[in-house]
């Protein structure tokens, strides 16, 4: 299940709870995102052509539960314990791509 919230000028996205071994599919963003582990833990993996390039495991227990994503990168989240919440975490923008400090209800700046 996903939850939105607005807070200020960020957006935040939660996501989950999530079982052992479920999987946010290969997606990317147009704009850079912190992805915060919240309960449980989660792989995070940058793909190149539907391949894992690169790895890291987050916990919400751990000291730098997140991880920063940079815009265009094709990544996806599996959780590796039952109950898993993490958050997506970043600015609004306009349609010009712009960070803005209010939402202004352009939906492609939240896909």
């Amino acid at each position: 299940m996903t939850i939105d919230y607005v807070s200020g000028n960020v957006f935040i996205r939660e996501g989950g709870p999530m079982r052992a071994g479920e999987v946010v599919g290969g997606h990317a963003h147009n704009f850079d995102h912190t992805t915060y582990v919240t309960h449980g833990s989660l792989l995070i993996e940058r793909l190149v052509d539907g391949a894992p390039v690169q790895s890291v495991t987050k916990s919400a227990g751990q000291e730098k539960n997140w991880v920063l994503i940079r815009a265009g990168a094709e990544h996806r989240l599996t959780a590796l314990e039952d109950g898993t919440i993490y958050h997506c975490i970043y600015s609004h923008r306009n349609a010009q791509g712009e960070v803005v400090m209010a939402h202004e209800g352009w939906a492609p700046a939240y896909e």
